[in-house]
């Protein structure tokens, strides 16, 4: 620590005692392991590449075969208790499939750089909160496909236990539901996370200019005083409750 003329050690600025605990918050050192678990989560990414690979190998040669009428989403299935809703689990497999892929790809290359490069994990959260909700949809898809064709492969009078009218309101329901509710989570989360990381650069160039020309015994306490609003957007969307940072001012 540095000394003043006198042999004592130099008071610390109260800009860096504000600036401390929000950067151990932020700039967080990469996690012991990281760079493993990056590498084990690129080879599952490339797994999954191939076999998204093969899906779309799949769906070349069915459009090769029956052209566009390969690509059907949905269709009605007429059975006697009504028409089931019936999906393309092909199709709609390969888009999940894709999707779930590219963000899963944005999502490591974000966290690989932010972290190793000293930036805020937080930049991470967009690409992160997104990809749950496109592998939970995927399987639903999938486990629903799977239903639909025992349903509509029973016999007419076994088909009648499960009517159409209930089978397509559990599906839309259900599948409608879990996506906006999923997608509401998300959003608030990834726009916390974007609002955390916009509001600390801004916050940091401005207590390390003010430390700058900060000498002890000047006051200071306006200078605090005029950083309130800028420290409360950074609470709201942060977690400086947590460290303390304020408390003492």
């Amino acid at each position: 620590m540095a000394s003043d003329p006198g042999g004592g050690p130099l008071p610390l600025s109260p800009f860096l005692q504000i600036l401390a605990p929000l950067q151990y918050v932020v700039e967080l050192d990469p996690p012991a392991g990281f760079h493993s678990r990056i590498l084990a989560l690129k080879g599952v990414t490339a797994v999954a590449g191939f076999g998204v690979l093969i899906q779309l190998s799949l769906l070349a040669l069915d459009y090769h075969r029956r052209g566009w009428r390969s690509f059907w989403l949905w269709s009605l299935v007429p059975r006697p208790s009504g028409r089931y809703i019936c999906t393309n689990s092909k199709v709609v497999s390969g888009i999940m499939s894709l999707l779930c892929l590219v963000l899963n790809v944005c999502y490591l290359s974000d966290e690989a750089l932010a972290v190793l490069h000293g930036g805020s994990q937080q930049l991470t959260q967009a690409w992160r909160v997104f990809c749950p909700p496109a592998i939970i949809m995927h399987l639903y898809y999938l486990s629903w496909g799977q239903l639909q064709a025992y349903l509509v492969g029973l016999r007419d009078r076994d088909s009648e236990l499960v009517s159409a009218r209930l089978a397509n309101g559990v599906f839309l329901g259900l599948g409608g539901g879990m996506f906006v509710a999923m997608m509401a989570v998300a959003s608030c989360s990834a726009y916390l996370g974007a609002a955390f990381w916009s509001t600390y650069p801004p916050l940091k160039n401005e207590l390390l200019e003010l430390n700058a020309s900060w000498t002890p015994g000047k006051p200071y306490e306006a200078v605090l005083y005029a950083l309130q609003p800028q420290l409360a957007e950074f609470s709201r969307t942060g977690h400086i409750n947590n460290t303390g940072a304020v408390a003492a001012y």
